[in-house]
């Protein structure tokens, strides 16, 4: 069967859907510029084709292809009525996460999900996380990956690695530790408080460490005022980076030597390294909130500790360390599970597509 991938979001999306597409050897249409941009810059190995929203229509895409790979959650639901009326034909659609990570814990069964067609999971815990909350039920067939965006980084490090360094590291001093401050965006479920403690993150520890912050591309879609304050305020800080457009994930947290985040998924990635992670929680006090399984893996700072956090983090160092290896070592294979093989995967997934019914 004839596979394309299709990436409409932001340039992150590239070490997810990207990378799928680049070991499977199946092209992948960008359809925003600057995104197509970055993938042929951090992807070289990907067949990367830019086609704008005007040019991409249905007729075309059943033409060339019959299964389409993507990040879009509704994309199943949503397009495979038009593609059975207008072109007569029983699209299949694989849904790629973008991140394994603790959202979507709150929701429970009986709640309406989108249908899916095949959908991808990193191992056990993402499956649970859809059992328990009832969206397994919407989907019509579940296959797990393992983590093979590590093993992909693992195959191109020379390269990654080298791009690394020289877009970032080799302009970062070598005598004090690197943090990654990763937070996610806020909403209901996951209160991050990036905007209320951003500011104090880069004033305390600017000084004795080198802060790395990676912001949620969603931040700026649906804070864009608050997001471009921080931007313009600390961009340039002394001891801190702001890191934009660096989609693959993997070079930046092999090089940091600790994490601090809430609720994002690169939290997951971090634990294959099992070194220290330290998380924020929600400032506001709520007895309903329920943090998720990542947060029993490192230390979370209260309150009482932000206002001596640079001296918080350099007296825990160690018991974080040591502390939470097993816990790390056991939740990131949960997470991740076993690695597949690339070709076996794939004739899994396209063996799906061909032999069973949505």
């Amino acid at each position: 069967m004839r596979a394309i991938g299709i990436s409409t979001g932001p340039t992150t999306h590239l070490d997810h859907l990207g990378v799928l597409c680049a070991l499977f050897h199946i092209p992948l249409i960008v359809t925003d510029e600057a995104a197509y941009e970055t993938a042929q810059r951090f992807y070289p190995q990907l067949d990367a084709h830019f086609c704008s929203w005007n040019e991409l229509s249905l007729s075309a895409l059943a033409e060339h292809a019959d299964v389409l790979f993507g990040c879009g959650k509704f994309w199943a639901e949503s397009l495979l009525p038009s593609f059975e009326c207008v072109c007569r034909k029983k699209m299949r659609f694989v849904f790629c996460p973008h991140g394994n990570s603790d959202k979507g814990r709150s929701l429970q069964p009986g709640e309406r999900r989108p249908q899916q067609d095949i959908a991808l999971i990193y191992g056990d815990h993402m499956y649970e996380l859809l059992k328990n909350s009832g969206a397994l039920d919407s989907i019509g067939h579940v296959v797990p990956t393992g983590n093979y965006r590590y093993r992909f980084y693992l195959e191109h490090r020379a390269f990654y690695d080298q791009l690394a360094e020289k877009t970032l590291f080799c302009h970062l001093p070598q005598d004090k530790k690197t943090l990654l401050y990763a937070p996610t965006w806020p909403d209901k479920e996951n209160p991050s408080p990036v905007f209320e403690l951003c500011a104090q993150l880069i004033e305390q520890l600017s000084s004795s460490f080198t802060l790395l912050i990676k912001l949620h591309p969603l931040l700026e879609e649906f804070y864009p005022g608050q997001t471009h304050h921080l931007l313009g305020r600390y961009n340039g800080y002394p001891g801190v980076h702001f890191i934009g457009d660096f989609p693959a994930i993997y070079p930046l947290l092999q090089r940091c030597d600790g994490y601090i985040g809430d609720f994002s998924s690169i939290g997951y990635d971090f634990l294959l390294f099992n070194r220290p992670l330290y998380f924020l929680p929600p400032l506001h006090n709520d007895p309903s909130f329920s943090p998720g399984p990542l947060f029993t893996c490192g230390l979370s700072i209260t309150r009482e500790k932000l206002t001596r956090l640079a001296d918080y983090l350099q007296a825990t160092w160690i018991e974080n360390q040591q502390r939470f290896q097993i816990a790390r070592q056991d939740l990131y294979d949960h997470a991740f599970g076993a690695q597949r093989d690339y070709t076996v995967l794939k004739n899994q997934i396209l063996e799906i597509a061909s032999t069973k019914c949505y």
